[in-house]
């Protein structure tokens, strides 16, 4: 190949950028033989020429992606423009994360429950009991690499048994995709339980649009879904109450309160992005 280039960004191998942040690097092209450029009819011995740039990037970016269904990717590109040939481009992928701060008000719990009636097959022709079942966060933000200590209380008035809970870490886009997942024991008909269990945050771009999910096996399946945040800001949470860092399960003394918080909410974008 006649032309050569390589990208680099300034300090920053990994090539991870913020939102609203500055991108710098350089651009080292090489010619092997003489080359002409449209700009003012430059002539360009063979060598190396190293150029500068410097960008700042927007604060509404939207945060890079990969899915399924689409993707939001950036690259550095380098264009050649040669007159009465056909140009020389050049790319350089980098990642792009909008940062989210997590607020004081999503250092409080967040609890969520419901109540259903459960009905153990679609043909079945007995009167379905009620089951209740409430999910609890101690923050309502959390960032990548965190653990969330869900407790689920569970009041089990029928005579069916849970064989086993499921929660999910969902992150809802143009597409839903499942983040983390964990089981856990169940409860049988007839019983009051309270069961921890950890879910652990992967490296993810910050978010407002997830949620955890809890799930028993059922066919009539109730769901409780909690909406969290996953930010890119830690605060500081030393002097909260440490959830258990194991799972385990145990009888809960009482029935459990069903309250409902609101979901934490965020400002919401001014930028559409375009995939």
């Amino acid at each position: 190949m006649s032309i050569t280039c390589k990208i680099e960004f300034e300090d920053n191998p990994q090539k991870v950028f913020c939102a609203g942040g500055l991108l710098q690097g350089t651009a080292e092209l090489n010619f092997k033989i003489q080359k002409s450029v449209r700009s003012g009819s430059i002539e360009l011995q063979p060598g190396t020429y190293k150029f500068t740039f410097e960008f700042t990037l927007p604060h509404q970016l939207p945060s890079s992606i990969e899915g399924d269904c689409g993707h939001i990717r950036y690259v550095a590109k380098v264009v050649c423009d040669m007159p009465m040939w056909v140009d020389k481009k050049f790319e350089e992928p980098f990642t792009v994360i909008r940062p989210t701060n997590l607020r004081e008000t999503l250092r409080n719990p967040v609890v969520v429950g419901i109540q259903e009636k459960i009905v153990p097959c679609f043909f079945s022709c007995s009167n379905p009991d009620p089951v209740t079942i409430t999910a609890r966060m101690p923050f309502g933000g959390y960032n990548s690499g965190e653990s969330i200590n869900l407790e689920i209380n569970v009041e089990n008035i029928s005579n069916h048994s849970f064989y086993e809970f499921t929660a999910e870490l969902i992150r809802w886009r143009e597409e839903t995709m499942t983040l983390s997942e964990e089981t856990t024991g169940g409860c049988d008909g007839n019983q009051r339980k309270t069961i921890r269990i950890n879910i652990e945050i992967p490296k993810t771009p910050p978010t407002d649009t997830t949620i955890v999910a809890v799930t028993p096996p059922f066919y009539t399946t109730p769901t409780v879904d909690i909406p969290i945040i996953i930010g890119s800001n830690r605060y500081q949470i030393d002097t909260m109450p440490k959830q258990p860092d194991i799972k385990t399960i145990q009888e809960a003394p009482a029935t459990p309160n069903i309250v409902i918080a609101q979901p934490p909410s965020s400002a919401q974008d001014t930028l559409e992005p375009k995939y």
